[in-house]
């Protein structure tokens, strides 16, 4: 930051992009049960400062291939565990575990 300029205070810019796609089939679907056991794969990719014409405040895009199960033991449950590597435009990546329980009512 030249002297007499602040630094941002937001970390999305004046347009942003994103998009995501899943796709998931319930393996179980042809048994005689209210049981779901559903893999599946889902591609996000966003962009908080698209087209940002500040070269300072330009932050990286990313791209997050996710694989992943969702377990569904009655209808009103679910344990969903996933694995995301999340790219970067520029910088490092990231590799996360990722595990949750709903409760739908």
């Amino acid at each position: 930051i030249a002297p007499g300029e602040t630094a941002p205070t937001s970390t999305v810019g004046s347009n942003l992009l994103g998009v995501y796609g899943e796709l998931g089939y319930n393996v179980l679907y042809y048994v005689d049960t209210e049981m779901a056991l559903v893999p599946f794969v889902r591609v996000e990719y966003y962009d908080t400062t698209f087209q940002e014409s500040d070269p300072d405040f330009n932050l990286p895009a990313f791209l997050v291939p996710t694989i992943g199960l969702s377990y569904r033991p009655i209808p009103q449950v679910v344990f969903k565990f996933d694995y995301q590597y999340e790219r970067a435009s520029s910088g490092p990546t990231a590799n996360r575990w990722n595990a949750g329980i709903g409760y739908m009512f």
